[in-house]
């Protein structure tokens, strides 16, 4: 949190300002009564309930049931809502800049502006993979998959990342195509284990779940780099890279014709 700077006399109610409105930032603005002054700013109408988006994959849920208007929220914590990214904090002079142009003054600021997808220095992730991190990602990859699974054509999907994101992604795309002959599943992750931070018993009930179908998981291997035919993997000190085909330059287009899909499970750096 950034203060006033200091000399400066507050005002009858102290200025807070709230620079993003998801978890962080609405728990903040419900926190603080009506003795503050308080003005939440976000570039997005929308509240997103992240801990369901996986099920935006297999369409469970469609972006409408992950959303509520950020400007009803803050507006019944008895705050105000501006639709805007905060694009300069000047923490001395005690002002925020919005895209828009507009300054706004502050006794007080919280910046909860959430984390970016960590490629981890992979070549290719922003270009020829899919993000999993948002509504609108995981809804784009759920429809991607819809379109690529018309037809009987073989399909090969890359899930990069076998943490509990990975995995929930994983079980979606079973849930909905599970019984499709002609579709094989790879879930990369570098650790010795999927979902590393869980019980052993867990994975160990994961890797039983999958049997039954084309399903391949490679533990202990990095990717290497993502191109626009295939994922590349650090594999055993022998062999420098094996490549698992899974992604085309154009799939993020929507291209009917495309039969592979990579999907970037990582996870998000603040």
């Amino acid at each position: 949190m950034t203060a006033r700077r200091r000399g400066t006399p507050l005002t009858t109610r102290p200025r807070v300002a709230i620079v993003g409105a998801n978890f962080g930032g609405l728990r903040a603005a419900q926190e603080l009564g009506s003795e503050f002054d308080v003005t939440v700013f976000d570039p997005s109408p929308w509240f997103e309930w992240l801990p369901n988006i996986h099920e935006l994959v297999s369409r469970a849920k469609r972006p409408a049931d992950l959303r509520l208007p950020r400007k009803r929220l803050v507006a019944a914590a008895g705050h105000r809502f501006v639709r805007e990214a905060v694009t300069v904090i000047d923490a001395r002079r005690g002002t925020l800049a919005t895209a828009g142009g507009t300054v706004h003054a502050f006794d007080f600021c919280i910046v909860a502006a959430g984390g970016v997808n960590a490629t981890s220095g992979v070549r290719g992730v922003e270009r020829h993979a899919m993000p999993f991190r948002s509504v609108e990602q995981c809804d784009a990859i759920g429809r991607r998959l819809a379109v690529l699974m018309k037809g009987r054509k073989q399909r090969s999907i890359v899930i990069v990342g076998g943490g509990f994101a990975g995995v929930e992604a994983l079980g979606e795309i079973m849930r909905r195509y599970r019984r499709r002959a002609n579709l094989t599943l790879h879930i990369v992750e570098a650790g010795p284990a999927l979902m590393p931070a869980a019980s052993p018993k867990i994975e160990a009930a994961v890797r039983r779940h999958v049997r039954a179908c084309d399903v391949r998981i490679h533990t202990g291997s990095a990717v290497a780099a993502i191109t626009p035919t295939g994922v590349r993997r650090a594999a055993a000190p022998h062999r420098r890279y094996c490549t698992l085909q899974s992604s085309r330059r154009s799939h993020c287009s929507g291209h009917p014709s495309m039969p592979r899909c990579a999907v970037a499970a990582t996870p998000t750096c603040s």
